[in-house]
């Protein structure tokens, strides 16, 4: 299975997501593979952080590389990661300028050969371009993260757009999407924000689970290049291994 996870609108915990998702999918015994598809390489950092890689999915988008080549282990078990750099910004300008090819299937055909995975995740840059295409022609499922404003509510939509345009326009692209609500507080305001989520999307595209706010042990956990869910006392951190269940079909 391919999970992208997307959405238009930064600071909903994206990358925390795309992180613990595969983290809990490798610890449950599950052959995993994180992509970092995201420029700023927030997860290549926590990841790998006493590694310069050599070569990442820049490389690979670029046409310079074998995926296979761009493949590391982490610390965790199951868990290996292709990582990213800053330089993928400017290869995505060099692919809307590109003409020979299809552009939009370039990750598609470098996963496909990827069989010995069970999961792969793709975490995102918070926009919607041609490496958030790419990700959306590669997945079978894309997660959107969401939370309690109306930024948040707004990428939704625009990210789901996003999808359905591809959807109608791309032959032989074919997903799901669910949508994920985070960093929720214990407010009236995020109370009905959850409600509204759930009528308008229906119980099938929302997940159960939700997260819940709680700052200091997500930063901590990056801080210390540490997988959240190892946090025994957190409800964060419980959070996310409820939904990994959920997501497993364990729950």
């Amino acid at each position: 299975m391919i999970r992208a996870i997307l959405t238009v609108k930064g600071g909903v915990g994206k990358t925390t997501t795309a992180m613990n998702l595969a983290a809990g999918f490798a610890y449950a015994g599950r052959k995993t593979l994180l992509i970092d598809f995201d420029g700023q390489a927030n997860l290549s950092n926590i990841l790998l952080p006493d590694i310069t890689p050599e070569k990442t999915i820049t490389d690979v988008m670029a046409g310079e590389a074998n995926i296979r080549d761009c493949i590391y282990p982490t610390r965790v078990r199951n868990l290996d990661i292709v990582p990213s750099s800053i330089y993928l910004f400017a290869i995505e300008r060099r692919m809307l300028q590109e003409t020979a090819g299809i552009q939009q299937f370039k990750l598609r055909r470098a996963l496909k050969d990827l069989k010995e995975y069970d999961e792969i995740v793709i975490d995102n840059n918070p926009s919607l371009n041609m490496c958030s295409t790419n990700a959306l022609c590669a997945c079978d499922e894309v997660i959107i993260p969401t939370v309690a404003d109306k930024g948040s509510e707004d990428g939704i939509v625009l990210t789901l757009d996003h999808c359905k345009e591809i959807l109608e326009q791309i032959d032989g692209v074919d997903f799901n999407y669910m949508i994920l609500i985070t960093m929720l507080q214990r407010t009236t305001t995020d109370r009905l924000y959850c409600e509204r989520i759930r009528e308008t999307y229906g119980n099938n595209h929302v997940y159960q689970s939700q997260i819940r706010f709680q700052a200091k042990p997500v930063k901590d956990a990056g801080f210390q290049s540490g997988i959240l869910i190892d946090n025994q006392k957190a409800n964060v951190a419980r959070d996310y291994r409820e939904l990994i269940s959920e997501v497993m079909g364990e729950a």
